[in-house]
């Protein structure tokens, strides 16, 4: 399988920026859904935000519809855009989905320069 932000050298797989395919990322965001049941719309929900640690047992913004899921962020230092990692299972599988994200202003790095094509 190949996909654009992802390469492998070795044993190793790396994560690159899915807008400009730049290696110089930094992880920000973790964010975390594990469902009381299947289907159901309580359990954990827990993220950080910078150095912040938040928990909610609200499942809304949870990819997995109907199970868990697990959300990686990395800033791209050389086109200051958002690449996301989801992790999500359905019907019993783990699905990896990449795709980017503008730049949000609280929750990375200052740039005086802003890429406005992410």
């Amino acid at each position: 399988m190949k996909h654009p932000a992802i390469s492998k050298m070795g044993d190793q797989y790396f994560i690159g920026c899915a807008h400009c395919g730049g290696d110089f990322m930094h992880q920000t965001d973790v964010e975390v859904f594990r469902r009381d049941r299947e289907d159901s719309p309580t359990g954990l929900h827990a993220w950080t935000r910078g150095v912040e640690f938040v928990t909610s047992k609200s499942m809304e913004g949870n990819p997995g519809v109907r199970r868990d899921a697990v959300i990686l962020s990395f800033w791209c230092e050389q086109c200051d855009c958002t690449t996301v990692l989801e992790i999500v299972q359905i019907k019993g599988a783990e699905v990896v989905d990449v795709r980017v994200e503008e730049p949000v202003e609280a929750l990375e790095p200052a740039s005086s320069e802003r890429n406005p094509s992410c």
